[in-house]
């Protein structure tokens, strides 16, 4: 599946599920992305994967498994800006931790889908790169404390924080 295919497919796959307020097919310099709001991903300190992700998981298998494609498929797992309370954070006692539990919570469920676990690469971001920022944001260090802030004021924003983004590598 090259560049321009796989994107036709993440949209097709998006508009045959009418997930389009769940996820987009988002420009990565790394290769073709989907990305899956948080609300369909995880709660609020949950490393536990909601039904519906599971369900758009299942249908992108097929796809996401395509017997001559050996690119890497990246994991990412972000979070909101609220710190791990009470008995999340003994198990998780930083965002950082339980964005990456996030990203091996997908990746595990894709290896029991099928999926090759040396395709897989699962990373954390924590509450690093929020839904409105870019790659070359964070990349370039102009993500702050305060852009964070900015950018989990409100419930619906932290949930859309808590979001799972799968990049197929461009090699």
């Amino acid at each position: 599946m090259g560049g321009q295919a796989a994107t036709c497919a993440g949209d097709k796959i998006i508009e045959e599920m009418d997930i389009q307020e769940q996820a987009k097919v988002v420009s990565d310099p790394r290769g073709m992305a989907i990305e899956f709001d948080g609300s369909v991903c995880f709660g609020s300190g949950s490393t536990s994967l909601k039904p519906e992700i599971k369900r758009i998981l299942d249908r992108v298998i097929d796809d996401l498994n395509h017997p001559t494609d050996k690119r890497s498929i990246l994991v990412e797992g972000h979070s909101d800006n609220v710190a791990p309370g009470g008995a999340v954070a003994k198990k998780y006692p930083t965002n950082w931790h339980l964005s990456t539990a996030r990203a091996g919570q997908v990746t595990q469920y894709l290896i029991k889908q099928g999926i090759k676990p040396g395709r897989l690469v699962p990373a954390g971001y924590a509450d690093q790169w929020p839904s409105e920022v870019s790659w070359s944001q964070v990349r370039n260090g102009s993500v702050t404390k305060a852009l964070i802030d900015s950018l989990n004021r409100s419930d619906i924003q932290k949930e859309k924080n808590r979001r799972i983004k799968i990049i197929f590598a461009t090699r």
